[in-house]
């Protein structure tokens, strides 16, 4: 019973999220937050990460580049109150202050969406392992239940990662975004990868809200996409995807990866359907509140 409420819950908090996003999605509010970088290839996926983000004029998008790692000299940005916070460590790493503000922003759904590039090469001293190992724990405290057993051999071979279209969470995402230097992950269900390289790893998956602790994460361990070689190829297509995750009420982040367990199809689907109604119902009032307030 306790596994059928929690369900019930997540559907519930899905419902809003949907409705929420039904209500603005003209008005797509985004955060792009990275480690500030000295070497030029950090620099410059850093900047295309940024742009990428910002292409479409009818985005706001707030530019928190160079506020995250230990080079960084300001505060660490609030990620709340966003459709897409996206974060971008290349070869430094989230201080742990920075990610303990991250991972309670994912748990509190401060955020609808949070997308991940945490670079698996090479780093300052290693700290790519720093990046990898921050990356598997929030994605293992974000997953119910966590599954992620971590990363496999680091590959560099400029391989292309092709959508796997058989999950039922990849209708949001382009057939193919070009990557290069990456650390596999291992141990995640087939249905929630998005991107599965040339060779056969798994380069990119997402955890929609349904079966997240908190808000709808994607991660992948590579930030090569948004590189001098593979940007040009992935130009224009990103950035849009995972609005479309996050804002589309069809969209990969209100989705699920799994059928629901055959003992929830039992529940009396009335009390759901009038939790949801009445979900919508705060929704629709917060909203017509909200213009009131701007309108006095």
């Amino acid at each position: 019973m306790k596994n059928i409420n929690n369900v019930v819950v997540r559907w519930v908090i899905g419902a809003f999220f949907m409705l929420s996003a039904m209500q603005g999605y003209a008005q797509v509010n985004i955060l792009v937050a990275t480690t500030m970088e000295s070497r030029n290839d950090g620099i410059l996926a850093t900047n295309n990460l940024y742009a990428e983000f910002s292409s479409d004029a009818s985005w706001t998008v707030t530019d928190a580049r160079n506020t995250l790692g230990a080079l960084a000299t300001v505060p660490t940005p609030d990620f709340s109150g966003y459709d897409v916070v996206v974060i971008g460590a290349t070869y430094y790493g989230l201080a742990p202050d920075e990610m303990a503000t991250l991972q309670a922003a994912i748990d509190s759904q401060a955020s609808t969406s949070f997308v991940l590039f945490f670079d698996g090469c090479c780093g300052n001293g290693g700290v790519s392992t720093e990046n990898i190992n921050n990356l598997v724990s929030v994605v293992n405290n974000t997953f119910d239940p966590s599954v992620i057993g971590g990363t496999g051999a680091f590959v560099n071979n400029g391989i292309e990662n092709f959508v796997l279209t058989a999950s039922p969470l990849a209708a949001s995402f382009p057939g193919v975004i070009r990557g290069g230097a990456y650390s596999p992950f291992t141990g995640v269900p087939d249905g929630n990868v998005i991107y599965r390289s040339g060779d056969g790893n798994d380069v990119g998956f997402i955890i929609p809200i349904t079966e997240s602790v908190g808000a709808c994460v994607f991660s992948m361990a590579d930030v090569s996409p948004f590189n001098a070689m593979a940007y040009p190829s992935n130009q224009g297509n990103i950035g849009a995807a995972f609005v479309d995750a996050a804002t589309n009420p069809q969209g990969s982040c209100f989705l699920r990866s799994t059928p629901l367990p055959r003992s929830v199809t039992a529940l009396n689907w009335w009390s759901l359907l009038v939790s949801m109604m009445l979900v919508f119902a705060g929704v629709h009032r917060y909203y017509r509140n909200r213009s009131c307030n701007a309108n006095s």
